[in-house]
């Protein structure tokens, strides 16, 4: 399991012991410390090219969500109503 830190407690419970001993989890750090840059990059992607962040959101508004959401995953949840449906693929 990889990027899912209440999945990986979950799986230390006693409950989930069996299943928590098959299942190897790996932290990824991939935006630790960037989230500013990957929230930046998220509403490039989705826009029009050549459109300035800051017609979009507001540099006090792109530094809340970066200091509270913590994972790409809650990054992409809150950005994801709120522009339409666009994430770009990871591929």
């Amino acid at each position: 399991m990889a990027g899912h830190p209440k999945l990986k407690n979950d799986l230390r419970r006693p409950t989930m012991e069996e299943i928590g001993y098959r299942a190897t989890v790996f932290s990824l750090e991939g935006i630790l410390g960037n989230h500013r840059e990957y929230i930046e990059w998220l509403v490039s992607e989705c826009t029009v090219s050549d459109t300035p962040i800051g017609e979009i959101l507001e540099a006090e508004a792109i530094e809340l969500l970066a200091t509270a959401l913590l994972t790409p995953l809650q990054v992409e949840q809150h950005y994801d109503p709120s522009f339409g449906g666009c994430i770009p693929s990871r591929g």
